[in-house]
């Protein structure tokens, strides 16, 4: 069985303890609204590169 990298990664962040992605994926509206819903309220972002935001 194949499994498609972007299914995969969207199970995986369910059960992650910790994300790295790119601060785009959290801040775009367009892109969070698909990407980032399975962060919870009680998750912790820190931002690198926050100096480009």
């Amino acid at each position: 069985m194949t499994w498609c990298p972007y299914f995969l990664a969207r199970y995986t962040i369910t059960n992650a303890h910790i994300v790295v992605y790119s601060y785009h994926y959290l801040l775009d509206p367009k892109i969070a609204e698909v990407v980032s819903k399975e962060l919870t309220k009680t998750s912790v972002v820190v931002f690198d590169e926050a100096h480009n935001i």
